[in-house]
């Protein structure tokens, strides 16, 4: 019954774009156009054309036409990008132009929310009280403190001010149910601002269980609660912004095996279960010194995860961080930069019971990290721009293990490098600006935390990359149409790959690796309130090394990725207001699952449906998601450990903002 229902509430979604569409009448005189874009990613808040950087910014608007809510939906929308859940919902991997984060613990592409580097175990996060994503490909060192070797993804939220706002917002679907609420109001006039948003959130999911009768096993729940304390008075030069963040989430998890995958039936004993709960502060100062910024960034995160994987898997972690940087921006000079120090600090412990052994065992790592980065901007004409830059880093880990009845291990290293920048931007008109860059990226070395042989106490060297990298920009019409264009060249070095099957993967070098292709990413509005959203990756990555994985395949990289949204404005004379009905589609290439190359997800399409209404401050949206219910992995380690990507997804979302 559920599949026939949701079935015929996407044929709705569906009558009901077209039937919105026959009864459009008045349309706005002129062809909307595209608003100016303001960047600060480069934390230079230089003009996008003077960045040396593949950079995509994306508006709380555009998440909201998109229905992008959560993290993992944000590869949708963003070429060169994919994000998967590995093995469960506690870890997320990120795929950036092939450079895959294999390793959960210390990801290649950092999020950031309002300047801290979040904990690498909640980039599943749900997107709230967002203003702005930030999304930078390639490394980064030399502008933000925590390394980042295959990119980042900087959220930038909704800072209170003197104005009272508020949202209510809920979403109701066939897979998920949820509560929003937020508020932002002056404490102190001019002076003094609060903010606070919470939601809770449950999934009934779409697993059943043959062997025990179970239904919808994979269920899931999660509640959130953040606040913001903002202390800026107008027109002085120093701000500061205090926030808290709590996270509790209860998630189960399944594994399929090759035969019943696709329709999410399962006669495995093996479940995956656990609560997360995560707290974390933060504290972000500014001053102004006339044409010198100084600004502090101050990070603490506490974790604990109490898991069952066939056997007990707890993890608690808290991680410290410190970044101190001053930027230069003069009112009238060739010359602007800035300078920065870095430090961090993550405490970590395991306390699990053996997959090899069935004996119970103890991991403790202290990570730390120390860095020195800046780059420098100079205009040497009013067309030619050079940047150069670098970071210093030296990492430290130590590692140790106790087994009950079995292995003792301890063992500490430290990796120290130098990763250079430079680049270029060369405005040919006012409405082509051309990049180049040449950078160094750098991921650290570790140990594997989760092992119990002898192999874990081989730590893993650091993973080293050259990128090589052109694009263009372009406003063209009038600021009807923008569209960025960028081919890129990496040579990696000691990629860092898990090895093995489900339970038993050791986190290893494999190997170089080559990875090279071409972005495009418009939007344009060609029409009267016609919007088109459009973005293609094509890419060509392997792996070249000297034993049997030579040729090879970087994993969850497809070879191309496309995706297109067009939406369009409607007013009609019977109702006031703006219908917006929108589709989406995603296109995802063929990809592999595992080092190996023995698992793969053939080539599949994503359809999406949405009919939004917006009158004055409220915003009313039916949609569809993965609307011909297709059925995609996204992990496989072994034939029995499969898992898979959400069916059809129907439902309502209705959100009144104050």
């Amino acid at each position: 019954m559920r599949n026939l229902s949701t079935s015929k509430a996407a044929l709705l979604v569906g009558a009901g774009l077209v039937s919105f569409a026959a009864q459009a009448t008045a349309q706005a005189d002129d062809t909307i156009q595209l608003a100016p874009l303001s960047v600060t990613a480069t934390k230079l808040e230089l003009p996008k054309e003077k960045s040396t950087t593949a950079l995509q910014v994306i508006s709380a608007q555009e998440l909201l036409d998109a229905g992008v809510t959560k993290m993992t939906d944000l590869d949708r929308i963003v070429p060169g990008l994919m994000i998967n859940k590995q093995s469960n919902n506690a870890y997320t991997s990120f795929s950036m132009r092939g450079v895959f984060s294999a390793d959960y613990y210390n990801p290649s592409v950092v999020v950031y929310v309002d300047g801290v580097a979040q904990d690498q175990n909640f980039s599943d996060r749900v997107l709230m009280n967002v203003e702005r994503i930030e999304v930078l490909r390639g490394p980064q060192g030399s502008l933000y403190g925590k390394n980042a070797h295959g990119g980042v993804i900087n959220i930038i939220t909704k800072a209170p001010n003197n104005d009272v706002a508020g949202q209510v917002k809920t979403r109701y679907s066939s897979l998920e149910r949820s509560l929003e609420a937020g508020v932002s109001t002056p404490l102190i006039k001019d002076t003094l601002y609060a903010s606070l948003t919470a939601r809770g959130f449950s999934g009934g999911g779409e697993a059943d269980n043959s062997a025990t009768g179970e239904k919808e096993v994979d269920d899931k729940r999660s509640r959130h609660l953040s606040t913001q304390f903002r202390f800026a008075p107008k027109d002085g030069p120093f701000d500061a912004t205090l926030g808290y963040q709590h996270d509790r989430e209860h998630f189960e998890d399944v594994f399929y095996n090759e035969s019943g995958w696709k329709e999410k039936i399962t006669t495995s004993t093996i479940g995956d279960r656990g609560d997360r709960t995560s707290d974390a502060l933060s504290l972000n100062a500014n001053y102004n010194f006339g044409e010198f910024k100084l600004t502090s960034v101050t990070g603490y995160q506490k974790r604990d995860m109490n898991r069952i994987l066939m056997r007990r898997q707890n993890e608690d972690q808290e991680v410290i961080s410190q970044e101190l940087r001053l930027s230069y921006k003069p009112t009238d000079g060739a010359l602007s930069g800035l300078v920065g120090v870095y430090s961090d600090q993550t405490d970590y412990e395991r306390d699990a019971v053996s997959f090899f052994s069935g004996n119970a065992y103890m991991t403790e790592v202290t990570q730390s990290s120390f860095a020195v980065f800046g780059e420098g901007v100079f205009d040497v004409t009013d067309r030619l721009a050079l940047s150069a830059g670098g970071r210093y880093s030296k990492d430290k880990s130590d590692f140790d293990f106790i087994e009950n009845g079995g292995l003792t291990l301890n063992r500490d290293e430290s990796w120290t490098t130098f990763t250079p920048k430079v680049g270029g931007t060369y405005k040919w008109t006012d409405q082509f600006n051309q990049y180049v860059t040449i950078n160094r990226g750098y991921k650290p070395g570790g140990f594997n935390r989760t092992a119990t042989n002898t192999a874990a106490e081989v730590p893993y060297d650091p993973e080293y990359s050259w990128n090589y990298e052109t694009g263009l920009r372009s406003d063209l019409f009038g600021g009807k149409l923008k569209l960025d264009a960028s081919a890129y060249y990496i040579d990696i070095k000691d990629m860092q790959l898990y090895r093995g099957v489900g339970g038993q993967q050791i986190l290893r070098n494999v190997g170089d690796s080559t990875s090279m292709g071409l972005e495009f990413n418009a939007v344009a509005h060609p029409l009267q309130n016609l919007e088109v959203m459009a973005g293609l990756g094509l890419n060509r990555s392997e792996l070249e090394t000297s034993n049997n994985l030579d040729g090879n395949k970087t994993p969850y990289t497809p070879k191309v990725k496309a995706n297109l949204g067009i939406q369009y404005y409607l007013e009609t004379q019977s109702l006031p207001g703006t219908f917006i009905p929108r589709v989406d589609v995603n296109y995802y290439g063929k990809s592999h699952l595992d080092v190996d190359n023995n698992y793969s997800q053939s080539a599949y399409t994503l359809v999406d449906l949405r009919l939004g209404y917006e009158w004055n401050n409220l915003n009313f949206a039916l949609f569809a998601q993965n609307v011909f219910d297709k059925d995609y992995k996204v992990y496989q380690s072994g034939a029995s450990y499969i898992q898979v990507g959400d069916g059809r997804n129907v439902g309502l979302e209705l959100s009144y903002a104050f």
